[in-house]
């Protein structure tokens, strides 16, 4: 099969994710696909350029190559503006935390390949930010971790085998609330969801999994904090203690 050229446009999805307890609906619009030169004879590829709004403010670009047989990409993405608060319901099956501001951005390379078994490995060479977060601790209704701009560069992200190599990370006008609750215990760890027990069933079937696909290697270059700011309130003394430091550096 040849397509010279071919386009769509106008369309809408509605994605209604019931898996998390809090169900999360994501609205993709105003979708735009070009592809030109698109076949189905092995090694030759086509081009493509996707466009798309996300939650109604997030944008999503690609433009580059894509084939069909063998499944491969080579694209140029960016993602701007991506609203976090959305996203509220993974958030709950893991912490007791509301995210109560957010937006997300993304730029790189992003390359899709498939090798003789059908596997499909995926790679990203980039940078990534999330600007203007602000997040509540839902338990005790109290500021827990903000910040100006969070800025990852040099990601260097590969799926086979499972590998996330990040050149930089730099936090700027961060501000984080630590406090000792009246029993003991930290703000994170009461935040903290306990998964159910049927989730830790099976324990062979999980070390099998482990087994075959061995955890992401991680490597960090370096990481900056600017103007950061740490509060720590120890609630189970009498009297209280406080303590508040500024201009971290």
């Amino acid at each position: 099969m040849d397509l010279a050229d071919g386009k769509l446009s106008g369309f809408t999805i509605v994605i209604d994710d019931r898996v998390p307890a809090a169900a999360v609906t994501t609205t993709i619009d105003n979708i735009t696909l070009d592809l030109g030169q698109l076949t189905t004879r092995k090694n030759q590829t086509g081009s493509l350029a996707l466009a798309l709004r996300l939650n109604k403010s997030g944008t999503f670009k690609a433009r580059g190559t894509f084939g069909i047989n063998p499944l491969q990409a080579d694209l140029t993405c960016q993602a701007d503006r991506i609203t976090l608060k959305p996203l509220q319901g993974y958030v709950n099956d893991v912490v007791d935390l509301v995210i109560t501001d957010g937006r997300a951005g993304s730029k790189g390379i992003l390359k899709l390949t498939s090798g003789p078994q059908q596997d499909i490995a995926v790679t990203f060479k980039g940078q990534a930010a999330i600007s203007n977060f602000a997040s509540v601790d839902s338990l005790k209704a109290g500021n827990f971790v903000s910040w100006r701009v969070l800025e990852i560069t040099g990601i260097n992200a590969a799926s086979q085998p499972r590998t996330l190599q990040i050149g930089n990370i730099s936090l700027k006008d961060s501000h984080t609330d630590l406090v000792v609750n009246p029993d003991g215990r930290l703000n994170l760890q009461a935040m903290m969801v306990v998964p159910q027990e049927s989730k830790a069933e099976k324990p062979s079937e999980t070390e099998t999994t482990t087994a075959e696909n061995p955890a992401m290697a991680l490597t960090v270059g370096g990481i900056q904090v600017a103007n950061g700011r740490f509060s720590f309130q120890d609630r189970s003394l009498t009297p209280s203690y406080s303590m508040v430091m500024d201009e971290l550096n």
